[in-house]
């Protein structure tokens, strides 16, 4: 399980990927899954070292 910051490129709204809100501005700590890679390869998100000031990095989701 690999966790990464995620963050938005530009001023993009990214939905997160259980529905629950939008991929904060500031980027989020989250275990990187086939969502993620798929909007970074279309270079709507990037990742980054966590950053362990953020919350995030706990979810743990059945499709891993």
């Amino acid at each position: 399980m690999t966790i990464k910051k995620i963050t938005p490129v530009g001023e993009k709204i990214i939905p997160m990927h259980d529905g629950n809100g939008n991929l904060p501005e500031e980027g989020k700590n989250l275990v990187l899954n086939s969502y993620w890679y798929r909007l970074e390869a279309d270079k709507d998100v990037s990742f980054e070292d966590p950053d362990p000031e953020l919350p995030g990095g706990e979810e743990h989701h059945a499709e891993q």
